[in-house]
């Protein structure tokens, strides 16, 4: 502790250092659950994470890499790197809490939160690979040539551009982040990025947070860890890269001091530096509060510099009053206009101009210039009045003729935006009547945003539809109500309601049905909803894991899958039932009328048996005649006594070696000697006639 501020606490009056050294001991279960209400509602048995790992330490948290025995995957845990009392605890179990409500992808998620044994707080959360950008830009600053390649100008922007759309939309849920910097800024091999470690946010207007005095100031740390750690308790915020309001005691703290932080952070991609260096720990400080940072050494894109710098104003009032101001300017510069912060001139427009339409405007400018020069030469050689008229009238017939061109290029580019407009209209209008429905969530997104445009009363209400089916697919059944209420009545719509109002309070989104339930879902729609039955029962294999599937619960969902495959919507149940055999189960579908084992949507199909774990499988006297609708399954007997398979072939033969198939019973008077010769060779073949 700072020698001066110890000897304030210890001067401090006898009866309220009593009262801040209370013991809790003395304070009652109830009072304690008052006072840190997120510990007393997360008390679990935290069993549920295994195999831990240690990945990093920072700050007052510690990562570790485990494996959730619930859903199967490897997830990060956050823990406390000591023990700490409760109010360290509860501002732990803040972050966490925080963090979660804000849904956005490129915002870290919080997949659990809670206390273990012990009592010590942890969260769960996404895994994330890759790197951070502190250390990408390290890399680049270095002059590695890999991180050069594959970390572009164009990139990083578009990193910057992600990480103030995460901020945007934190601010519209009245959070603000305060800590943003490089090292907090997480992206994967694939171009995915994460804005992470929410620990120093707030709610804007709450009074929640730290405060900063001139002296408490640690002037002991080292110089040259400041732009890496973040500096909490007394300070929060990272020095270099913090708002000068942040360094006040009452500072308002609001999205204008987030804004200075992607200021900072833009300047740091462009120049690979902080603005403010990473000297002497008072007079960054200094620098901070006068708003005197660094020019930039590498002679950035003077657009994304001025953005830099209008961010970077010590004055709030000054800056971008909110993240889509500046992210507007971004989408200027990226679009090939200027920006508001540059203030550019007439003749830096004009060039801006040039480059949108550089071939356009490129070819009228040799024109003009080659008429010039042609006018200059004969101007020469004029040495008579009249001469000098024609020549005036001919420059001013040409000057008319560019004039005209000029205008006929400005309707043009008037007329393809229009049609641009109506393209994308039409574009939308054939998504909406689409049958495809192979890619949901994909759709959902366009779709969702499309609602935002000027469209026919027609195009919204197909939209509304096809966004119900969507929702309806991916089993968000309340959001598939709201635009089925929007939709005219009709048999098809009261089908979907129903199941909607009755499901959709079963469950909270995101979770999915049981396989049970769906099996009732997709009965009930029976015929009438076959474009939308296959895409549901992707979607909810894609979602529902191989380890939680239980063969027994998943037999409905086969069964009614097995009828839909089949069009056998009409005749009676399928009353046979699995029963187990060996390692798994068998499964008697003799002299059935199913030979459709595969579900197909688009392209793509799956074997609707596959989760069933069958060892053993009879399709004696089913018009069963092509092994590949059996692919994928593990069978070591198969029954296929009356059945006539189309061919049996060298490739047929590898299709049932990969199924780990021991033995066959089949009519071989059905099949050629040769046939039987070729399955004899890698399989044990009983022949039996029934």
């Amino acid at each position: 502790m700072n020698p001066k501020l110890e000897k304030n606490v210890n001067s401090l009056d006898e009866n309220l250092s009593a009262f801040f050294n209370a013991n809790l001991d003395d304070v009652s279960e109830q009072e304690l659950s008052l006072a840190f209400p997120i510990q007393h509602d997360l008390k679990q048995d935290c069993s549920r994470y295994v195999d831990e790992e240690f990945l990093a330490q920072g700050g007052m948290k510690s990562i570790y890499r485990v494996r959730d025995l619930w859903t199967g995957r490897w997830v990060a845990k956050a823990t406390l790197s000591k023990v700490a009392n409760s109010a360290e605890i509860e501002c732990f179990l803040r972050e966490a809490r925080l963090t979660s409500s804000l849904q956005h992808p490129n915002i870290i998620p919080i997949y659990d939160i809670g206390l273990d044994k012990s009592g010590q707080p942890f969260f769960i959360m996404e895994l994330l690979m890759g790197e951070t950008l502190g250390a990408i830009i390290k890399g680049l600053s270095s002059g590695n040539e890999s991180y050069r390649k594959k970390y572009t100008s164009a990139v990083l922007i578009d990193v910057f551009s992600k990480i103030c759309d995460a901020v945007a939309y934190a601010h519209s849920q009245h959070v603000v982040h305060l800590d943003i910097k490089p090292d907090n800024i997480h992206i994967n091999d694939y171009g995915q990025v994460h804005l992470c470690d929410w620990g120093l946010s707030k709610i804007i207007d709450s009074d929640l947070e730290a405060e900063f005095t001139e002296n408490a100031w640690p002037l002991d740390l080292d110089p040259d860890l400041l732009n890496t750690m973040t500096l909490n308790g007394e300070l929060k915020g990272t020095p270099g890269f913090m708002a000068p309001e942040q360094l006040e005691t009452k500072g308002k703290k609001d999205e204008r001091t987030d804004v200075f932080s992607l200021g900072a952070l833009l300047y740091s991609i462009l120049d690979y530096k902080s603005p403010f260096g990473t000297g002497d720990l008072t007079e960054l400080i200094d620098r901070t509060r006068r708003g005197d940072f660094f020019e930039f050494d590498m002679e950035p894109v003077e657009s994304l510099a001025a953005i830099s710098r209008k961010a970077l104003n010590n004055e709030s009032n000054q800056r971008y009053q909110d993240v889509r101001s500046l992210r507007e300017d971004l989408n200027k510069y990226t679009q090939g206009f200027a920006t508001s912060a540059e203030n550019a001139s007439f003749y830096k427009q004009m060039i801006l101009l040039f480059k949108r339409n550089r071939l356009i405007l490129g070819a009228a400018l040799i024109f003009v210039l080659s008429f010039t020069v042609f006018f200059l030469i004969s101007f020469k050689k004029i040495k008579v009045e009249r001469e000098l008229a024609l020549e005036a009238e001919t420059s001013a017939l040409h000057q008319q003729a560019v004039a005209e061109e000029t205008l006929r290029l400005y309707k043009n580019e008037q007329d393809l935006t229009q049609k641009q407009n109506r393209d994308l209209v039409q574009l939308l209008e054939e998504l909406a009547q689409s049958n495809d429905l192979s890619k949901p969530r994909e759709s959902l997104v366009v779709l969702s945003q499309a609602l935002e445009w000027e469209l026919e009363p027609k195009t919204k209400k197909q939209i509304h539809f096809k966004l119900a089916i969507l929702h309806f697919i991916l089993q968000e059944f309340n959001q598939a109500e709201r635009f089925l209420r929007k939709a005219p009545s009709s048999r098809e719509v009261r089908q979907l309601l129903k199941v909607c109002s009755e499901y959709g309070a079963l469950k909270e989104e995101p979770e999915i049905l049981s396989d049970a339930e769906l099996a009732e879902v997709i009965n009930y729609l029976s015929h009438t909803q076959r474009l939308i039955i296959p895409s549901l029962y992707f979607e909810h294999m894609r979602r529902r894991k191989p380890l939680e599937r239980n063969p027994e619960q998943y037999w409905p969902l086969a069964k009614a899958m097995l009828m839909m495959s089949n069009n056998y919507w009409n005749t009676a149940p399928l009353e046979r039932q699995l029963v187990p055999y060996k390692n798994g189960f068998s499964l008697d579908l003799s002299h059935t009328r199913y030979r459709m084992f595969r579900s197909r949507m688009g392209d793509s199909s799956l074997n609707v048996l596959q989760g069933l774990q069958l060892k053993k499988l009879n399709l004696s006297h089913t018009p069963f005649f092509e092994f590949w609708q059996i692919a994928g399954l593990k069978l070591e007997e198969i029954n296929l006594s009356g059945c006539w398979v189309r061919e049996i072939d060298l490739g047929n033969i590898k299709a049932l070696q990969n199924m780990k198939l021991k033995k066959i019973i089949i009519d071989e008077s059905l099949y050629s000697k040769e046939s039987m010769d070729v399955l004899k060779e890698s399989f044990e073949v009983i022949h039996q006639v029934q």
